[in-house]
């Protein structure tokens, strides 16, 4: 049985992530779908650690 996902529309594309556990699964764009790869899945959590510790230190003024 495949797992529900849930797509967040972006410029050009998509992104898609499991429902369940919310972890990152697919992306889509211009050039075609690709399958999350370990590569991927490290560049979007350390994107994702930039803006929250920016927006603790926009918080913290």
């Amino acid at each position: 049985m495949a797992s529900k996902v849930t797509r967040s529309t972006l410029k050009g594309g998509y992104i898609a992530r499991n429902a369940k556990t919310g972890q990152f699964v697919e992306v889509c764009t211009s050039s075609g779908k690709q399958r999350a790869t370990e590569k991927t899945v490290a560049t979007i959590k350390e994107a994702s650690e930039k803006r929250r510790s920016a927006l603790k230190r926009l918080a913290d003024r």
